[in-house]
């Protein structure tokens, strides 16, 4: 028997599989576009929050988490080659929300490659490999890790230079990216995407760094700048309170004869 898939509710996944015998099927701009298209359908259907990914000619990289609920209806049933509805036996293990995403993608991605590309069999070799993230430092070098995957064989000089990761959208988060990342309420660890950005980009070594730490400053200084000038609003406001207070004792105070 298999080995069951680990999964929790907001648990963070690095997800990567390989295509089958690592053939060259995801290199052009139709196939990215076809991935990325399905990508997205399926962070959405299973409401997964994405943090990073790259997409190689031969296989392809995802950091993600878990919802906090799961979206999807749990079968009860399978589909039999004579077509027929079997329920389960007793001992089946059922299968996490992660799995369920990484099925549908690789699903959908298959057919439609295979229209496109004129073949037919598996798109996707073995099973997809998981792996729990596990606190802020190896979040941190997760995604450096994949995002400095097409430097290693020399395609890009840097990782922001790669069109098919998010490492572009790390350096300079306000270009569009083929897919949109979690937002700030998604993150683990009680980061923010700044700091999560700084991160990244300090450990991968990336020319992004000094914009990203400039920004992390003036978002420290408006903090500051927003809390003192809250902290002044209601000093007078209690200032004001206090003397109103004041008055209206005098006023009532009773007149000796």
């Amino acid at each position: 028997m298999r080995k069951r898939r680990t999964d929790a509710p907001n648990a963070i996944h690095h997800l990567t599989c390989r295509v089958n015998w690592q053939a060259f099927h995801l290199r052009e701009p139709d196939h990215a576009h076809v991935y990325f298209q399905e990508l997205e359908r399926a962070l959405r259907r299973f409401d997964v929050a994405l943090f990073a990914y790259v997409m190689m000619s031969n296989h392809h990289h995802l950091v993600v988490r878990s919802p906090e609920e799961p979206r999807f209806r749990e079968l009860t049933t399978y589909r039999t080659r004579s077509r027929h509805r079997r329920p389960f036996p007793s001992g089946h293990q059922k299968s996490t929300v992660i799995a369920q995403f990484m099925r549908r993608l690789h699903r959908r991605v298959s057919y439609r490659l295979q229209e496109i590309l004129g073949v037919s069999g598996h798109l996707w070799g073995r099973r997809y490999h998981a792996r729990a993230v596990r606190g802020p430092t190896d979040l941190t070098t997760t995604i450096a890790y994949d995002h400095r995957n097409p430097v290693r064989p020399n395609i890009v000089a840097e990782p922001e230079h790669y069109l098919w990761s998010s490492a572009d959208a790390y350096a300079n988060r306000e270009r569009e990216a083929p897919v949109a990342l979690a937002d700030d309420s998604r993150l683990p660890f009680d980061l923010t995407w700044l700091q999560l950005r700084a991160r990244v980009l300090e450990y991968q070594g990336s020319h992004g760094l000094d914009d990203v730490l400039l920004s992390l400053e003036k978002e420290r200084q408006s903090s500051q700048s927003n809390y003192e000038t809250l902290l002044q609003r209601e000093l007078e406001k209690q200032s004001r309170m206090a003397a109103k207070v004041r008055r209206e004792c005098r006023t009532e105070t009773p007149q000796l004869v």
